[in-house]
C-alpha cells in the first residue's frame, strides 16, 4: 500500500466524475494527509450521505475494492468527526467537506496550497474574479492557495497567451515547460487531448512536422455528465442541440476541442490541417481515437515502410516509456478491457493501416489510420494526478 508522499493539503473543487475519481484515487494512494473537497451545494441529508457518495461508484465499484482489489481481505477504515463539522477520515486521509458556495472567490480553501478545479465551469483564465458566477482566478484569493490546476482545456484561446501565469500541459508531453515561479493557473487539457498527444508523439520521431498534410480525427467517446438520460428542452443559446437528446438511447455526432488544443501542447503540429468529430455512444467509460493521417512521401516510405513497422514503432515507444503513459497490446480487445487502465493511451497492435497513395505523374503521398484506446475517466484522473504531483513538488 502506497504511503503519504506530500505533507501538504490540497483542494478539489467539484465532485462530479473527475472530482470524485481524483478524490478516490488520492484516498487510495494516500498521497496527501488532508484534502478539502467543495461540493458547492448541500449533499443529501447529512455527512453520512457524502461518505456514501465517495465510497460507492457504478463504474469502478466500492472504494474498498478500488483501493485493495476484490480478492483482498483489507477493509477501508472510515470515521466521521461529528464534533468537528463536515470532517471525515477515510483510509487515514482527513477530508474536509465544503457545501456552501460554488464561486471560487468565496471558498475558504485554507490551508490548501493547490486547488484542482474539476467543475468544467471555470476554464476561462482571463476572466476577472468579480464576473457573475465567478472565475478560476478567484481560487487564488484564498491566502493559502498558490496554484490552480484545471481539469479541462482553457476556452478563450485568443486571449489566453496574454497572461504569462497560465499554461496548458499534458504530463509526459510538455510538462517540462512548467515554471513554478511563473505559472499559477495550469490546464491539464482533456482526456482526449491527452490521449491524442501521446498517440502522436511516437509518429513525430519518423515524420517531420512539415511533412504532415492533414489529420482527420474521430473520437468514439463514452457519454458524460454534460448529457442527459432522457430527451430534454435545450438550454438557451445552445448550439449543440443533440446534447439535449437521450444519451443512453442514441449514438450521435458532437464537437470535440481535442484537435484545437493539440498544438498548445505539441507546437510542432500547429500548421497541420485538422478535422475532428466526436461520436458519443451509450457506454459508461472508455473511449477510442480513430485517426487518419496524410503525410508527404518520405524516403523511408519509398523504401518499403509497412503497417507492421508502425506497430513496431509504437511497441518500442511503449516499452521505452518508463512512466508507462503509453501502452501497446496486440490481443483483440473491447472498450471494457481498458477500464481502470492508467495509461494516457493504449495502442492496439495490428490495427494500423499504412498505404502509399498515387495521385498522378509520379506524385505520391501516404495515408495512415490507427486506433488508440483510453479510459476517459480513470486514465485521465491518473494523468491529472501525475501533473498535480509535479506542481506540488515544485512549491
Amino acid at each position: 500500500m502506497a504511503g503519504e508522499i506530500f505533507g501538504t493539503t490540497i483542494g478539489i473543487n467539484g465532485c462530479g466524475r473527475m472530482g470524485k475519481g481524483l478524490l478516490r484515487y488520492l484516498i487510495a494512494k494516500k498521497l496527501f494527509p488532508k484534502i478539502i473537497i467543495n461540493f458547492g451545494r448541500k449533499v443529501g441529508e447529512s455527512i453520512d450521505d457524502v461518505v456514501k457518495h465517495i465510497m460507492d461508484d457504478t463504474i469502478y465499484g466500492s472504494l474498498n475494492n478500488f483501493a485493495f482489489g476484490v480478492a483482498s481481505d483489507e477493509e477501508m477504515e472510515i470515521s466521521i468527526n461529528y464534533e468537528e463539522k463536515d470532517t471525515i477520515e477515510i483510509n487515514g486521509v482527513i477530508i474536509h467537506v465544503l457545501q456552501q458556495d460554488r464561486n471560487p472567490k468565496n471558498i475558504n480553501w485554507a490551508p490548501a496550497v493547490v486547488v484542482v478545479d474539476t467543475t468544467g465551469k471555470y476554464n476561462y483564465p482571463n476572466k476577472d474574479i468579480y464576473v457573475p458566477n465567478g472565475s478560476v482566478k478567484g481560487h487564488l484569493v484564498s491566502g493559502s492557495v498558490k496554484k490552480v490546476l484545471v481539469s479541462s482545456p482553457f476556452k478563450d484561446w485568443e486571449s489566453e497567451t496574454s497572461d504569462d501565469d497560465t499554461i496548458m500541459l499534458v504530463q509526459g508531453i510538455n510538462d517540462n515547460e512548467y515554471n513554478p515561479s511563473r505559472h499559477s493557473i495550469v490546464s491539464a487539457a482533456s482526456c482526449t487531448t491527452t490521449a491524442l498527444a501521446h498517440t502522436m508523439k511516437p509518429l513525430l520521431q519518423i515524420i517531420q512536422p512539415e511533412d504532415f498534410l492533414a489529420i482527420v480525427l474521430t473520437t468514439v467517446h463514452a457519454w458524460t455528465g454534460k448529457q442527459t438520460l432522457t430527451d430534454r428542452v435545450p438550454a438557451s443559446d445552445t448550439s449543440d442541440l443533440v446534447r439535449s437528446r437521450s444519451a443512453i438511447g442514441n449514438i450521435f455526432l458532437s464537437s470535440t476541442g481535442a484537435a484545437k488544443a493539440l498544438p498548445r501542447v505539441i507546437p510542432e503540429v500547429i500548421k497541420v490541417q485538422y478535422s475532428a468529430k466526436s461520436v458519443r455512444v451509450p457506454t459508461l467509460t472508455s473511449s477510442l481515437i480513430m485517426a487518419t493521417i496524410d503525410f508527404k512521401d518520405g524516403e523511408m516510405f519509398r523504401q518499403g515502410m509497412t503497417s507492421r513497422n508502425i506497430d513496431e514503432l509504437f511497441k518500442q515507444a511503449a516499452y521505452s516509456d518508463t512512466k508507462k503513459y503509453l501502452r501497446y497490446f496486440e490481443h483483440q480487445s473491447v472498450a471494457t478491457d481498458v477500464i481502470g487502465e492508467k495509461a494516457a493511451a493504449s495502442i492496439m497492435g495490428g490495427e494500423a493501416e499504412l498505404m502509399r497513395v498515387s495521385i498522378s505523374n509520379g506524385i505520391h503521398y501516404n495515408k495512415l489510420s490507427l486506433c488508440s484506446w483510453y479510459d476517459n475517466e480513470f486514465g485521465y484522473v491518473y494523468m491529472l494526478t501525475e501533473l498535480l504531483k509535479k506542481i506540488v513538488a515544485g512549491l
